[in-house]
């Protein structure tokens, strides 16, 4: 093994950079944990080159969101319309049809369909009050 900047543990005769990977790319070290008895960490070695790439896809997989090509469209025009949507949407993640992530992304785009809905109504409301001033001069 090469040297090593960090001094070996008194009584184990390997430091712990030299159990690092030592792939260097753009300068630097990889610096994850070598697959024992090599020099390579599981992502860099040649050996499991398949498994690794295996492992990215199914990486991939697990970040894309939930498609639901069942899910019917959704129309929320009022606050009731928000809260039996939200209630509907609570009831599938305690069953699990609706993962955490998809859920957390409903509850922030209804947050804004409620932000629309108030504005909606404070603009309805000042016309009628223009309306009302108008009419009595």
């Amino acid at each position: 093994m090469g040297k090593s900047a960090v001094a070996p543990l008194p009584g184990r005769g390997v430091s712990m950079n030299d159990r690092r990977c030592t792939r260097v790319t753009h300068g630097k070290r990889c610096g994850s944990w070598a697959r024992k008895g090599k020099s390579l960490c599981f992502r860099h070695d040649p050996a499991s080159a398949k498994e690794a790439a295996e492992a990215s896809r199914r990486g991939g997989d697990n970040n894309r969101g939930a498609v639901l090509p069942d899910a019917a469209d959704v129309d929320l025009k009022n606050t009731e319309d928000v809260r039996q949507f939200l209630c509907h949407c609570i009831s599938q993640v305690r069953r699990g049809d609706l993962g955490v992530k998809e859920a957390n992304c409903i509850g922030i785009l209804t947050s804004y369909v409620m932000r629309a809905i108030e504005q909606g109504d404070v603009e309805k409301r000042l016309e009628a009050l223009e309306e009302h001033v108008h009419g009595q001069r």
